[in-house]
């Protein structure tokens, strides 16, 4: 093959070899510049959520805060302390029992009931759940499970932690 011929191929060669490198090392840029914007969104989407979160949960204790200092709340501490040991043996069971398992609402309502309507720690029950029932849900505490059924956050679900000293 002729020089006139290899000249002009070589140059085709180098040329079309040059652009593929710079084209490369431009997508490699490229790419690493995208990674790098995405990767500062998305730490910028969970820097706010960590701060919403940490926000709604620092409220959420100063309400528990206020609410467990609250006269209502200490004059239904006793009332329930003192109706406790009338309970029986095993008064979680009891409870449990009475506004859980014989609770005449369906899952998603037990919370509505006030009363089981047996004794002093049920007369103490009517007397203060409408009123924590209408704060808890005047600040969100009160939510839908995935299976549609309604949860409250102190504790209409399986057992009852109240320990007296």
């Amino acid at each position: 093959m002729r020089i006139s011929r290899k000249l002009p191929l070589a140059a085709a060669v180098l040329t079309l070899l040059s652009i593929g490198a710079a084209s490369a090392v431009s997508l490699i840029v490229s790419a690493e510049t995208v990674t790098d914007q995405v990767m500062q969104k998305l730490e910028a989407t969970a820097d706010g959520r960590r701060n919403e979160a940490r926000a709604y949960l620092e409220g959420m204790k100063l309400d528990l805060i206020s609410m467990s200092s609250a006269m209502p709340t200490t004059q239904a501490f006793y009332g329930f302390a003192g109706a406790w040991s009338a309970l029986g043996t095993e008064p979680s069971k009891e409870l449990h029992k009475r506004y859980i398992t014989d609770n005449p609402n369906p899952p998603s309502q037990r919370y509505l009931l006030d009363t089981a309507k047996k004794d002093n720690f049920d007369r103490s029950h009517k007397q203060y759940h409408a009123t924590f029932r209408k704060h808890l849900e005047s600040l969100g505490y009160l939510h839908d499970r995935p299976q549609g059924q309604r949860a409250l956050f102190c504790g209409q679900g399986r057992g009852f932690r109240y320990k007296p000293r």
